[in-house]
């Protein structure tokens, strides 16, 4: 594998992607390309691994210009949807194929058909940062908790009609107290559609969906109300981790505990 960084000036590209190009002279049957990108300061935003494997001869791998974004459940994901744009800079694409790596350099530039404020740019990326990682401490806490109700679920089904339904029927109890916790930052889900949620209460994910349309899309310093989202966000987060770690303690763990001395196979 061959990485062609010469190539980036002599392809036609849009302004908010960039094909990264690498030569392949016999395919290896089951591998797959991927590649890590990092910043200045060796901090990896982004990593790629196209769908299909690559031909030989000539391939390119597409980089959205973008940084990794922790999304929420039920957020619409299509071909044009981005992470976090990044800042002008140069930062560095490794390519990683069947054992071989290959580093080559992207400069990007202030997209020249727009004249913005350079410090307008450096200040929405601060704030789109900082709401990432609000989304990445929510998404690992709903995480857990999807994997605690299909463990439950599980647990449920092997038990059955036996002689531990009182455990059982905890396990069920336990599955709401989940289900509640989880209707406090998303809302009640809309009928059977899987990931569709909706109220009329003002939840993190609403907050959150509210802050990513203020700074996805503008081009103007944030204002004192757009920055409120971001504190506001930041409250009901730790209010909601206040709720999860006394559910951890006072309810998942004694049940844990209680579950493995039964020695059942349910995670």
């Amino acid at each position: 594998m061959v990485g062609l960084s010469h190539y980036f000036s002599r392809r036609q590209q849009a302004f908010w992607q960039v094909d990264v190009p690498y030569f392949v002279k016999e395919p290896v049957k089951g591998e797959k390309i991927t590649a890590r990108v990092s910043n200045g300061l060796e901090e990896v935003i982004m990593e790629l691994s196209p769908k299909e494997p690559p031909v030989a001869g000539l391939n390119y791998l597409t980089w959205k210009l973008d940084e990794t974004i922790h999304r929420l459940p039920g957020s619409w994901i299509n071909e044009e949807s981005r992470g976090i744009p990044v800042l002008p800079g140069q930062y560095k694409i490794t390519l990683h194929y069947a054992g071989e790596s290959q580093a080559v350099y992207q400069e990007v530039i202030a997209d020249p058909r727009f004249d913005f404020d350079a410090k307008i740019d450096v200040e929405l990326y601060q704030f789109q940062k900082s709401l990432n990682r609000i989304r990445l401490e929510l998404v690992t806490v709903l995480n857990e908790l999807s994997d605690q109700k299909r463990s439950l679920n599980r647990l449920i089904e092997s038990l059955g009609e036996t002689e531990h339904q009182a455990l059982s029927n905890e396990a069920k109890a336990l599955t709401k107290e989940i289900e509640q916790l989880q209707y406090k930052v998303l809302g009640q889900p809309v009928g059977k559609q899987v990931g569709a949620w909706q109220t009329f209460e003002v939840t993190l994910a609403k907050k959150i969906r509210e802050a990513e349309r203020k700074f996805m899309s503008s081009h103007q310093l944030p204002s004192d109300q757009e920055k409120e989202l971001i504190t506001q966000s930041s409250q009901m987060l730790q209010e909601f981790l206040g709720s999860f770690f006394t559910y951890l303690g006072d309810h998942w763990r004694p049940f844990e505990a209680k579950v493995s001395e039964l020695k059942v196979d349910w995670k």
